[in-house]
């Protein structure tokens, strides 16, 4: 199957890398570039304000989190049809979600594995499960399409859309590989994909890009 190459952005400079013994085993407290609006959310958040419909930052530290991308599915419904996927020799994980009731506004989500090859491989288990349905599936709430095309960012990654095709709702994302960890930078999508919503992903991915390197075996 071909994969489409386009030209993001130029190459941003990246932090100085650290030797892959010097590496962190562990992602440090507010590493992850929103982890500050988690806790400005809990600091500011008053369970009884009703003018509030639901809306919160909060952070899943679980090693063997799922990618929050899905190769078959959209986050719009939080249904997943790829559990496994690079969830295999990890060392930390983190994500951050923003969500208002039911619905995923924004992710950003950081996994540090064991090995540069242990990354590649969980790049290539998502590669591998979205050519397996063709970035299509379909359930009771109607057809899923997901797009995969390669763009320049990080050592490799995808900037990828999802949408449900009975709402139109779904995310743009990208996802990117450096050295031994994968970053995750998701915002929600609807209708056709916005070139607004790549920017803003790509750039928070640039962010974290200049900085992994401090923790990553670059």
């Amino acid at each position: 199957m071909k994969v489409t190459i386009i030209a993001l952005a130029a190459l941003l400079p990246l932090t100085a890398a650290v030797p892959a013994e010097a590496a962190a085993r562990a992602i440090p407290k507010n590493f992850l570039l929103h982890e500050k609006d988690v806790a400005y959310d809990k600091a500011h958040n008053d369970p009884d304000d009703y003018a509030d419909p639901e809306e919160m930052w909060w952070t899943d530290k679980k090693k063997n989190q799922w990618l929050a991308i899905g190769p078959c599915d959209t986050s719009a419904t939080g249904e997943r049809r790829d559990p496994k996927a690079g969830r295999d020799d990890r060392l930390d994980a983190r994500k951050v979600t923003f969500q208002s009731q039911e619905y995923v506004n924004s992710v950003e989500q950081l996994i540090l594995y064991r090995s540069e090859k242990a990354a590649r491989h969980a790049m290539t288990e998502f590669r591998r499960g979205w050519e397996k349905c063709r970035g299509r599936s379909s359930d009771t709430y109607g057809d899923y399409r997901r797009t995969l095309t390669k763009v320049r960012l990080g050592d490799f990654a995808w900037r990828t859309s999802a949408r449900a095709g009975i709402s139109g709702e779904g995310d743009d994302a990208v996802i990117v590989r450096r050295a031994n960890a994968v970053l995750v930078y998701l915002t929600k999508g609807s209708g056709k994909p916005k070139a607004a919503n790549f920017r803003k992903v790509t750039a928070e991915a640039g962010k974290m890009l200049r900085k992994v390197c401090v923790i990553a075996s670059c």
